[in-house]
């Protein structure tokens, strides 16, 4: 389930019954204080569950080459108690544009949809493990 991008009841209601939470994370101050912020809510709700839900953390929107995504990178690896994924969601306009094709980047062709499905398809195996291992 994807949920809002903001600490709401329905963010803790989801947390409550997920297994794995993806907490995305853009490379701007302000998102990096509101992962933290999603992180102590994720650990409340493992404290109610005993354990659950598993959670990951993984940089999106990130601007390749970028001191910005580097130092946001870095941050994110001080947070506890969550793992932060290797894979990084890129921006790109394929993505954008995707939504108002009806598609998704794994329904369009060319280079663009093809690195967009391949970094796509390292998160999912990267958070898999996290919910299997």
């Amino acid at each position: 389930m994807d949920g809002p991008a903001t600490l709401s009841e329905t963010t803790r209601a989801l947390l409550l019954w997920a297994d794995l939470a993806l907490i995305p994370c853009q490379p701007a101050g302000v998102d990096l204080a509101s992962a933290s912020d999603t992180v102590r809510l994720v650990r409340q709700a493992q404290a109610i569950r005993g354990g659950l839900p598993k959670a990951v953390l993984f940089l999106n929107k990130a601007i390749k080459g970028t001191k910005l995504k580097d130092e946001a990178f870095a941050v994110l690896q001080q947070v506890q108690d969550v793992e932060l994924l290797k894979a990084i969601i890129h921006q790109r306009q394929i993505i954008t544009d995707s939504f108002g094709q009806g598609a998704t980047v794994f329904d369009l062709t060319g280079t663009p949809a093809g690195t967009a499905r391949r970094e796509l398809d390292s998160l999912f195996k990267q958070a898999m493990e996290v919910l299997n291992g």
